[in-house]
């Protein structure tokens, strides 16, 4: 194709719904026309949507030489980077991003996130506090503070994480992943009633999973309330039968909930799918509890 024909070739692929047919199009207008910027930057968007991060890459750097100043061009080629295991030349142009678009609060996040995953969770900080000046938000602030409280329990700053959180939860009440970190927070930190209050609701939201389950059962079990620990355990095990500790923490609990049947049942499982596994302690424990708790039986049943 000569030059002149390379836009129309390029606009016709944008009217097909394949990606393939898109690509082959795409392509076509480039080999006619290298500098077609919107053709190099669709076909660079195909590859990083399909996976293929290294082909995505070539062809993001193309775009940029062809518009330097193109913020969106930057951060896609960030993520295509990010995505393929290069975090820090990801992080090189998610800066060149916001230089080019300071308000952009996605780059801002995406920065934000590249920085927490390569053990610089200070810097995380201070670009998410950037952001909360800088950025324009619209209903996604939520996801700053949701961000910036992960990076500030990285640094242990435990009491700045929780309010991040409940700015969060200010901002989006229904925000379940933010209820179950602040919950997880209050377990940290021994407020085991605040644990409770957070986790229960996530109760019945696509976040109750066995997981949700064990934690409350932990809440209500340091808590001494152990008709509830009974309850959570059980629901972990329902969700995922491999979760061993259950077994452990459930038995514990039926037994301080004077039901020493359930107890046994619960600790003897527990000790046939720890065997052969390293948590010898925990085994003894077990053991012991269950030697304790049919003692017991022999004495009342002497008396």
């Amino acid at each position: 194709e000569q030059p002149e024909a390379a836009h129309f070739i390029y606009l016709y692929g944008r009217l097909l719904d394949n990606d393939a047919q898109k690509r082959t199009y795409f392509y076509r207008a480039i080999k006619a026309d290298s500098a077609l910027f919107n053709a190099q930057f669709d076909l660079a968007k195909i590859h990083y949507y399909a996976g293929e991060y290294n082909e995505a890459i070539a062809r993001f750097q193309k775009t940029a030489r062809l518009r330097p100043g193109s913020a969106q061009v930057a951060n896609l080629l960030g993520l295509a980077y990010y995505h393929s295991g290069y975090p820090n030349q990801a992080i090189v142009e998610y800066q060149k991003a916001i230089a080019n678009e300071p308000a952009n609060s996605e780059i801002y996040l995406n920065l934000g996130i590249a920085y927490y995953y390569t053990d610089q969770a200070d810097l995380a900080i201070k670009t998410y506090l950037d952001a909360d000046r800088q950025a324009e938000w619209h209903d996604d602030r939520h996801a700053l503070y949701h961000s910036l409280d992960m990076a500030y329990r990285k640094t242990g700053e435990i009491d700045k994480a929780a309010g991040a959180y409940r700015k969060a939860l200010g901002l989006m009440p229904t925000y379940t992943e933010a209820q179950i970190s602040l919950g997880t927070l209050a377990l940290y930190q021994e407020n085991y009633a605040d644990a409770i209050s957070a986790f229960d609701r996530a109760i019945g939201t696509p976040l109750e999973t066995a997981d949700l389950h064990m934690r409350l059962g932990l809440a209500h079990f340091n808590s001494q309330s152990y008709a509830g620990a009974v309850l959570h355990f059980r629901q972990t095990i329902e969700r995922d039968t491999t979760r061993i500790q259950a077994y452990h923490y459930l038995g514990r609990a039926h037994d301080m909930n004077k039901q020493p049947d359930e107890a046994l049942e619960a600790l003897e499982m527990y000790l046939l799918k720890e065997a052969g596994r390293e948590n010898r302690a925990q085994a003894a424990e077990a053991r012991k509890l269950i030697a304790d708790i049919k003692k017991e039986r022999v004495i009342d049943f002497l008396k």
